[in-house]
């Protein structure tokens, strides 16, 4: 499991994004709602193949579908750095929904209390 977080830099209202990717799958969080949601369609050798799906609206706000699908392809990408499994190759499908059916799910930060 691989946990991400950015956030826009030069906006008074800073929104935080989110990413997880957990067993070939890929989970974005922006602000409060769920954004985006990709899965490992099929493999085959060294060939991965992944459909994107990208909410066009959450919690009310317009997302920007194209620059949310370059950050999953970005993050799907830079895996390969922490897992010795992945693809040298990949092809993406991108589908832009109007909601994600994965609403209840949140990505939250555990912070463990040192004594």
């Amino acid at each position: 499991m691989f946990l991400r977080y950015t956030k826009k830099n030069g906006n008074a209202d800073r929104v935080y994004r989110r990413a997880v990717f957990l067993n070939n799958s890929v989970l974005v969080q922006h602000g409060d709602g769920i954004v985006a949601f990709a899965y490992l369609k099929s493999s085959e050798g060294s060939l991965g193949r992944y459909v994107i799906e990208v909410a066009s609206v959450s919690n009310g706000g317009a997302v920007d579908c194209e620059e949310v699908s370059r950050y999953v392809k970005r993050f799907i990408g830079n895996s390969k750095k922490w897992e010795s499994a992945g693809f040298t190759k990949r092809r993406y499908e991108t589908k832009v929904v109007s909601t994600l059916a994965i609403d209840a799910f949140s990505i939250k930060r555990m912070v463990s209390e040192q004594t």
